[in-house]
């Protein structure tokens, strides 16, 4: 769907501002809360973990080492495919400052995406150049470790653009 874009479109598409209607779409079925700076608001390994909408906070999306991924200013949101496919969480997200955000349920954005349309046009797309990127990014990071000769895992071999390093042990 994105693998002819480049970087610059790609994150474009990702980071795409939220139309009124869908806010307020995504407010009628979510809690807007407060957060205070530094607050953990979803983690690593989280099964069930909402889209979070930042309304007046700024949100750090941090990997497992605390390498910052994206910052989230006021008007844009987090999530990607792994959200409705009820996945787990690849990263932390935690508001550096304080504000308000709203937080919809992934069971919500699973209906929503399905029976509205406005809604599913904006996130669908956003959540899938996501996922691209991430893609992207882990792709360069793959190493295979094992005895030289020993077979690799049925179908790796057939993964399309799939590059590997290899360390003979």
């Amino acid at each position: 769907m994105f693998e002819d874009l480049n970087y610059e479109e790609l994150k474009r598409r990702a980071n795409s501002r939220l139309p009124d209607r869908v806010i307020a779409t995504l407010e009628a079925h979510g809690e807007r809360r407060s957060v205070a700076g530094g607050e953990t608001l979803y983690r690593v390994e989280d099964r069930q973990y909402p889209l979070v909408y930042a309304i007046s906070a700024t949100l750090q999306i941090r990997d497992p080492d605390g390498m910052v991924l994206g910052v989230m200013e006021p008007g844009q949101f987090t999530g990607e495919l792994a959200l409705l496919f009820g996945q787990t969480a690849f990263a932390d997200c935690v508001a550096v400052t304080p504000g308000e955000v709203l937080l919809v349920a992934p069971q919500t954005i699973a209906e929503l995406v399905q029976v509205d349309p406005e809604v599913s046009d904006v996130l669908l797309p956003a959540f899938a150049a996501r996922r691209l990127l991430l893609m992207q990014r882990q792709q360069g990071t793959l190493t295979l470790v094992g005895h030289e000769g020993a077979t690799l895992c049925s179908g790796c071999s057939s993964m399309p653009n799939a590059t590997a390093s290899r360390i003979a042990g």
